[in-house]
């Protein structure tokens, strides 16, 4: 018996009561009258030994007890600890009485009713909510017990009269034990899968938040680089109105466009499932604000795949890539042409940036370059990133991505 995970009472456990409705009582009401009358046909009770009377009153207490738990405690029964342990208690004693008086009351000690205590003990060891109890054990040691001397006065055979209640005690103390002991580590077990679960949804909301902050930056941060680079066209071009209202149209697009990002990034929006087409079509539109501001000239393909449906993650993630590498490409690299590809067939597509800028050892990027976001977002997504550059000049990168990753 392992000591430890016995308490001398059990804690509160207000569900484990069973506390009928009066339609529950009725149909509790009719199968114990059926018991009832089963135990008083003729051949029953001659096998028993039990007189009709004994199973009447039996019964009948049963009956009061639950009568007394659904009339006058079931709405208090939960309200306090003190209403628990006493409803708890009267049920483990009452219970315990009726399992013991069916077999001391018949005619012979070697009846086989004296399984319904052992039954009994087994029953409320096996209440998995409840911690194992030495005052519970202590009732189903004890009852069976206390039928000895009533076997005695009753002028039974003193041998049975004493071993079969001794032998249903131990049993009970048997079966209560190793049930309760199998309750204690489903509740160890239950406590340390709480704990995984805890930790994994922190985990999970930690995740959540590096991903909320790197689509802000990704998003927001494009956007306010993209308005800073139209801030340097315009200086460029104060003489000029014509081109001063276009470049104004191009910024109210560019600041429509990253309110809709963002808003769709603080609602939780992914975007829908497209083709790759639509995808072109965005990292075009992208594509031609960044050259007009920076003078370089970019352009976008779709090499083969066009129609191909792409899910929400795969296109998000194509176009924070795209946007990223052509903010590296323009602003550290100095890249004055940017040729952008993007295939795709049944199972994944793939975008290639390639730059002519100055290039540099990717050992020595600093925090700033995004590459370690680009690569945390394509890796969330199960797929590939290569990035290929030197101090000699230029850079490439190819990103491979699962066409339906994310789509769960």
């Amino acid at each position: 018996m392992a000591a430890r995970t016995y308490r001398w009472w059990p804690s509160v456990q207000p569900t484990v009561l069973e506390v009928a409705d009066p339609a529950g009582f009725a149909r509790h009401f009719v199968f114990v009258a059926v018991v009832t009358a089963a135990l008083c046909i003729p051949p029953v009770v001659r096998a028993t030994g039990l007189a009709v009377s004994a199973v009447i009153a039996i019964n009948t207490v049963h009956l009061v007890w639950t009568l007394v738990v659904m009339v006058a405690l079931r709405k208090s029964v939960v309200a306090t600890p003190a209403r628990f342990h006493f409803t708890f208690g009267g049920s483990i004693a009452i219970n315990t009485f009726i399992c013991v008086a069916f077999p001391a009351l018949g005619a012979d000690p070697e009846t086989p009713l004296w399984m319904l205590p052992v039954m009994y003990a087994c029953f409320t060891g096996g209440i998995q909510e409840l911690d194992a109890s030495i005052g519970v054990l202590a009732a189903h040691v004890v009852m069976p017990l206390l039928a000895i001397p009533f076997l005695l006065l009753r002028g039974s055979d003193p041998g049975w009269s004493i071993a079969a209640p001794a032998l249903c005690s131990a049993a009970s103390a048997v079966g209560y034990n190793h049930l309760a002991q199998l309750g204690a580590h489903w509740r160890e077990s239950r406590r340390a899968r709480d704990e995984v679960l805890a930790e994994l949804r922190a985990r999970l909301e930690e995740e959540d938040r590096a991903r909320l902050a790197r689509e802000l930056h990704d998003s927001v941060g494009s956007s306010l680089a993209v308005v800073g680079l139209f801030g340097d066209l315009i200086d460029l071009h104060l003489d000029n109105p014509d081109e001063l209202r276009s470049i104004t149209a191009m910024v109210r697009d560019a600041s429509r466009e990253g309110g809709a990002e963002l808003d769709a990034l603080l609602g939780g929006i992914v975007p829908a499932s497209a083709s790759l087409d639509v995808v072109a079509a965005a990292l075009i539109e992208t594509a031609n604000r960044a050259a007009m501001s920076s003078r370089s000239t970019i352009d976008v393909s779709v090499l083969q795949g066009g129609a191909t449906e792409i899910t929400g993650a795969v296109r998000l993630a194509l176009l924070r890539v795209f946007q990223e590498s052509l903010h590296n490409a323009l602003q550290h690299g100095a890249a004055r042409h940017v040729g952008v590809s993007l295939t795709a067939d049944a199972s994944e597509t793939t975008i290639t940036i390639s730059d002519d800028g100055i290039g540099f050892v990717p050992s020595e990027t600093g925090p700033g370059s995004g590459l370690s976001g680009m690569r945390a977002r394509v890796a969330e997504l199960g797929g590939g990133f290569t990035l290929t550059t030197s101090p000699a000049g230029g850079a490439r990168i190819v990103v491979t991505l699962p066409v339906s990753a994310g789509s769960a």
